[in-house]
């Protein structure tokens, strides 16, 4: 049985694995952006990597000086609560980014505040499943190669049983690969042989 801590697939070690760019780049994607005046949705089905590119676009305007702000909203919190709505809308310059995690869960009355007190500051970016929200700057997709790819750099393995399960589970997860995690988190930490 393996220690929780050195489970190769620990949400730790998850959350270290960078997005995989295909057809295009962070700096495509940056360029989009700045056509779209910074405001642009990231979109795509659950476990294709919107959160993942979301970290990574809002690190990269941090570095550049930009005062980040983030919330993450999903179907346990689906409201900001006052003080998340005063640190989103509150005092924003054009060096402000405001980055959403989840704003197709907000209630309407919620995401027309925030869209309308984001226009004073520098941009709003936001991950969601629905396109009818900013202009689409990104759509997440996945396929079993990114996978097999991440699961190469989990664990150093290039083929063989896991792999094998990898697809399986791919498949069986409907693409989400958050979930092909969550699933080989538990084989593994039961000693599953197979991986």
């Amino acid at each position: 049985m393996i220690r929780p801590k050195d489970n190769p697939f620990a949400a730790h070690r998850i959350d270290k694995l960078a997005y995989r760019f295909r057809d295009d780049s962070l700096a495509d994607m940056k360029e989009r952006l700045k056509q779209s005046s910074y405001r642009g949705a990231i979109v795509g089905p659950y476990g294709s990597g919107k959160t993942t590119l979301l970290e990574a676009l809002s690190r990269d305007f941090k570095n550049n000086g930009y005062d980040v702000r983030c919330i993450f909203v999903n179907s346990d919190q689906r409201n900001f609560s006052w003080a998340q709505l005063g640190y989103v809308c509150r005092n924003c310059s054009v060096k402000t980014m405001v980055f959403i995690d989840g704003a197709d869960w907000l209630p309407r009355w919620q995401w027309m505040l925030i869209k309308h007190f984001s226009k004073k500051g520098g941009g709003l970016i936001i991950a969601c499943h629905r396109r009818d929200y900013l202009p689409v700057i990104k759509e997440c997709t996945t396929s079993s190669a990114v996978l097999q790819d991440c699961l190469e750099e989990l664990t150093g393995q290039t083929d063989g049983h896991l792999q094998q399960a990898g697809r399986i589970l791919f498949k069986k997860h409907s693409g989400n690969i958050r979930n092909v995690f969550r699933e080989l988190y538990f084989l593994a930490g039961q000693g599953e042989k197979k991986l």
